[in-house]
């Protein structure tokens, strides 16, 4: 069925209902740690409201004229990255006057919560791996083994990304709690994983002789993957085991392997030469499981209303859907985002972070606003001359 028109209604509380800000704690050298403290007034408040617009993305319905949602949060995502030079303040202002604009990605059930940056920035690094799966996959070009290996990549980082529904209203794979042994006490479903690890081939230590300062300890995703194959299948997702079936599969193959590193606790996947094009429809249907995932999650909670009207020569089909908090209307507008007609691409000027959404059909709108295409030109014109 095509849907004619998709009406993405979200209804969110301004900044006069919120006060945020982020707190710090130095536990080392070059080791400082930020958590978002969010602070209810007890205010009126007015309701806002987002809308879905199939050019334009997830906008304001008061200034449709402002850059989308998503690409705003990939813009504050990149100021972060190397090659942009940002301090922790500005990145914090820039998160902390995005949500005094549009409020927390979830709404706080208590006056006060306090959620780690972290975790924010896993959720922005959701946004931008689902974006890029996408674009990705909707490549006229189709799948090369560089692109196999792009997807591969970006899947792992997803299955250890660590977002929790007491600070999001959304959960992330279960795998990476697996791991750590204090975390999966905290999970009624992994009581049992201590056992399970026991008797399995990967137990390097005595669980029950870890002394204070061992309080947490940390098993191989590789491990867990390989060994753990029916406890996996027992408490976590069907997306999950379908993932790590596959990961198991061609670890075994020998096409790849993961490696956790014990000092950083992350995990990558590393290539062994083989030519991942062979796997491409396996590859395509997992990219497509990772990013299904997270939306039905959101779908979840936002009731739909299906509209059709019906005439003599043509048949339209209306679909109004509510959301109800902010992480679920973002999540929503990519699925309904249309990636084999619109991208989100990064403005090419060396000192921007900004994202923005342009037709695929233009390929020269590379700059994010006319004044930085001037700069450019102005930059190329030096170098030249």
């Amino acid at each position: 069925m095509h849907i004619s028109k998709i009406f993405l209604e979200f209804e969110y509380y301004p900044a006069n209902q919120y006060s945020y800000h982020f707190d710090s704690t130095t536990t080392g050298p070059n080791d400082t740690r930020y958590s978002l403290a969010i602070t209810k007034y007890q205010r009126p408040y007015t309701q806002y409201f987002l809308r879905f617009s199939t050019t334009k993305g997830l906008i304001n319905s008061a200034d449709p004229n402002e850059t989308d949602l998503v690409s705003q949060l990939l813009s504050i995502r990149m100021m972060i990255h190397k090659h942009i030079s940002c301090t922790n303040e500005a990145y914090n202002d820039a998160l902390i006057e995005f949500f005094y604009k549009y409020g927390f990605f979830s709404n706080p059930n208590n006056d006060l919560l306090n959620v780690s940056r972290d975790s924010i920035n896993s959720f922005l690094d959701l946004l931008f791996y689902i974006v890029e799966i996408r674009k990705t996959l909707s490549s006229e070009t189709g799948l090369t083994n560089k692109s196999c290996k792009y997807l591969l990549s970006i899947i792992t980082n997803m299955l250890f990304l660590k977002i929790n529904n007491y600070e999001f209203d959304i959960t992330s794979f279960h795998l990476p709690y697996c791991m750590v042994r204090t975390d999966s006490r905290m999970y009624d479903s992994f009581d049992d994983i201590d056992a399970e690890i026991r008797k399995s081939k990967i137990m390097e230590i005595d669980a029950n002789q870890l002394s204070e300062d061992e309080w947490e300890y940390y098993y191989a995703a590789k491990d867990i993957i390989l060994n753990l194959q029916e406890y996996l299948e027992k408490h976590c997702s069907p997306e999950e085991v379908q993932i790590t079936n596959f990961y198991r599969t061609h670890i075994i193959d020998g096409h790849f392997s993961l490696e956790t590193n014990k000092s950083t606790k992350k995990t990558s996947i590393v290539f062994n030469g083989s030519d991942l094009t062979d796997f491409k429809k396996e590859i395509v249907d997992i990219s497509n499981t990772v990013c299904n995932y997270f939306f039905s999650q959101a779908f979840k909670e936002s009731p739909i209303l299906l509209n059709s009207q019906l005439n003599r020569d043509a048949i339209e089909h209306n679909l109004k859907q509510n959301v109800y908090n902010l992480g679920d209307a973002l999540l929503l507008s990519l699925l309904y985002f249309d990636p084999t007609s619109q991208e989100f691409k990064k403005c090419e000027l060396d000192t921007c972070s900004n994202y923005f959404i342009a037709s695929k059909n233009n390929t020269k709108k590379i700059y994010c606003c006319r004044a930085h295409a001037r700069t450019a030109a102005t930059k190329k014109f030096r170098e030249l001359n």
